[in-house]
């Protein structure tokens, strides 16, 4: 990074934390099919499974930790990154689901 014409180190800079985080909405649709074995008058092993793709839309969020984060270049910076990930996440609307189950009936 460049701050008034002079580069400086990751050192003075600081580092993000890990990759950032993505994170899906807690709840959203699902659209899928599925088949399952069970029925009501079955008893013993039953076997279900479904394919689909849920949606929600990602969020990302990146922060400074280090002697310059207070700096508004340096913020301005984490905000550049922060978006150019977003741009990139928000291709992935959807997430493919497959869901497997095994149960028994008495």
């Amino acid at each position: 990074m460049i701050l008034g014409g002079a580069p400086l180190t990751p050192a003075q800079v600081g580092t993000v934390p890990g990759p950032g985080q993505t994170r899906l909405t807690r709840t959203g649709p699902l659209v899928g099919l599925g088949w399952d074995s069970a029925q009501p008058a079955q008893t013993g092993l039953t076997f279900r499974a479904l394919a689909g793709a849920a949606f929600g839309g990602p969020k990302v969020s990146l922060s400074d930790q280090g002697p310059m984060a207070g700096l508004a270049a340096v913020q301005a910076w984490t905000a550049k990154e922060q978006a150019e990930a977003q741009s990139k996440v928000n291709a992935l609307q959807a997430c493919p689901v497959v869901q497997l189950g095994l149960g028994c009936r008495f």
